[in-house]
């Protein structure tokens, strides 16, 4: 009946055209259709008596009764997502809530419904003839919308069951029949949900998706699990030592930090440590093919390159990746994941050109391409008449002078590469120096500043050198103000009669007259009635 491929390929080929509008509006137009091919539509001039049920044996009859439900279970599911798309290109809206978060979830239940009911009839197998692999298919495609459901509720564990259960399913059915619709399922839609679920669950982001489903994955049904295992013998048992359960100790191939330069960051996402396990295996590889000293071609060189290559791409976009979902979350670049996460992207992208630039040296050949050695020519030439080979000679000079023109050109090149690298350091340098001298004349500025914000002039800062152009525009204050001046200073030599000074007379003598001058001006004084410091009259 190919369920999954139905739906699949009608969802691709709407929304490549249009919007889950015009998906739903092209559901419509196509039940419509279905149900008049089908006899299941009401008289025209009579009543709606509500549709003819649909039974098990209708599907015996003819398949296309199986797309009736599915077509009503995709057009309420798209009615859903229509109304989801416009809310969030409402850029103003923070998140759907009220009426139309209710609304949603109610299409969405709705397109469960439906897909029930086709699982219930398909169940039937007598009267339906399905298959086991019809019956995963429609259990699958129920499981996936009921995630659905779950995700708009909010309710993760729900949520992360009913996802489980379809990545499961999808995933057996992936290794059974190799098909790639199965694939896209999981990649595009059931992956990313079980992703988010799981985070917010607070699962470690280290536990790879499908360990995550296995735990999840609702094992009380014992006949759904025998239906999976006859399909996939492995599909609910570990692989490989990477889906362990992470107390049982993490495999050795899958690194859980990585270092660049002279920082190490922890390796939180699975899908990265899964990639650098990926390249460390890979790179093992290529380093035991080059050392094993057998004689390879170098196109064989070059072609064991390429695992290492895919396996550095892959690391890369799954950081890029895991960058753009914390983006999404709204976590700022100060966050400790995402400057982990930088470093992380840094140093794989390094790697990455590093191997690139690795094969390309391969390609050029020994030496890097410098090497003269002789021109052989490899033209085919017919077989002699003698029988006897033909002898090749080495070229002759006009080919050497042409190799040897081009590798001057290139070593001109190389050379040029190298000036420009140091002009542009010293480039670099002259304008730091440049964005120093401004900071430094910004804090500076115009020289000190005198009372009430204005300038100084030129002659009272003599001594301070200008660390900007002199606005001799400023040398003097003209007009001159009224300032404050410091008058001559009154100096009073209070030690002249107890210090011997050179000329004067004995000390004796000097200690009389001293003694008979005091008596006579406090006479005069006394007489004279004049008063003043010192003696001095007023």
């Amino acid at each position: 009946m190919d369920i999954t491929a139905f739906i699949a390929s009608r969802r691709d080929q709407a929304l490549l055209l249009g919007d889950y509008n015009a998906y739903r509006a092209q559901l419509s137009r196509r039940l419509l259709t279905l149900r008049k091919k089908l006899g299941r539509t009401s008289a025209k001039g009579k009543k709606y008596t509500g549709g003819i049920p649909i039974s098990a044996e209708d599907f015996r009859k003819n398949n296309e009764f199986v797309h009736l439900p599915l077509l009503t279970s995709e057009r309420a599911w798209a009615h859903a997502m229509h109304m989801k798309s416009t809310h969030v290109a409402d850029t103003s809206a923070k998140e759907v809530t009220g009426s139309t978060r209710r609304h949603i979830i109610s299409r969405l239940k709705k397109a469960v419904r439906y897909a029930n009911e086709l699982l219930e009839l398909l169940a039937n197998r007598p009267a339906s003839g399905a298959t086991d692999v019809d019956e995963l298919e429609a259990r699958a495609y129920a499981s996936w919308l009921d995630g659905a459901v779950g995700f708009e509720q909010r309710n993760w564990k729900n949520s992360l069951r009913s996802y489980s259960e379809a990545r499961v399913i999808y995933a057996a059915l992936l290794a059974s029949s190799k098909q790639d619709v199965f694939k896209d399922v999981l990649a595009n839609s059931v992956d990313p949900s079980i992703r988010y679920a799981a985070y917010q669950s607070h699962m470690p982001r280290t536990l790879p998706i499908p360990t995550i489903a296995r735990r999840c994955f609702p094992v009380s049904s014992a006949e759904l699990v025998s239906m999976i295992e006859e399909l996939d013998s492995q599909a609910l048992s570990p692989k490989s030592s990477a889906d362990n359960l992470p107390d049982s100790g993490a495999p050795e191939a899958v690194p859980k930090t990585i270092t660049w330069r002279s920082r190490t960051v922890d390796i939180e996402d699975a899908a990265i440590a899964t990639a650098l396990g990926s390249v460390q295996s890979a790179s093992a590889k290529l380093a035991q093919l080059l050392s094993s000293g057998a004689e390879l071609d170098p196109m064989e060189k070059v072609s064991a390159y390429d695992d290492i290559l895919v396996a550095s791409q892959d690391a890369v976009d799954a950081t890029k990746h895991a960058i753009d979902e914390l983006v999404g979350e709204g976590v700022g670049q100060s966050d400790k994941r995402m400057q982990a996460l930088q470093i992380t992207r840094t140093a794989v992208n390094f790697d990455l050109v590093n191997w690139r630039v690795g094969r390309n040296r391969v390609l050029t050949g020994d030496s890097d391409g410098i090497s003269m050695g002789p021109s052989v020519t490899t033209k085919l030439r017919k077989a002699r008449k003698d029988g006897k080979d033909w002898v090749y000679r080495e070229g002759g000079t006009a080919p050497k002078l042409a190799r040897l023109t081009e590798r001057i050109a290139l070593y001109g090149s190389t050379l040029q590469i190298k000036t420009m690298q140091r002009l542009i350091q010293g480039e670099t340098t002259r304008y730091r120096a440049l964005v120093e001298i401004d900071q430094v004349s910004s804090e500076v500025g115009a020289g000190p500043k005198g009372g009430e914000g204005i300038p100084t002039p030129l002659i009272e800062n003599l001594n301070v050198y200008p660390a900007t152009r002199v606005d001799l525009k400023n040398l003097v204050s003209y007009p001159p103000r009224l300032e404050p001046v410091p008058v001559k200073p009154l100096f009073l030599d209070v030690a002249w009669n107890y210090i011997e000074y050179p000329g004067r007379t004995q000390k004796s003598q000097a200690k009389g007259e001293t003694t008979g001058v005091r008596t006579e001006e406090q006479g005069s004084a006394t007489a004279g009635g004049k008063k003043g410091w010192f003696g001095f009259g007023r």
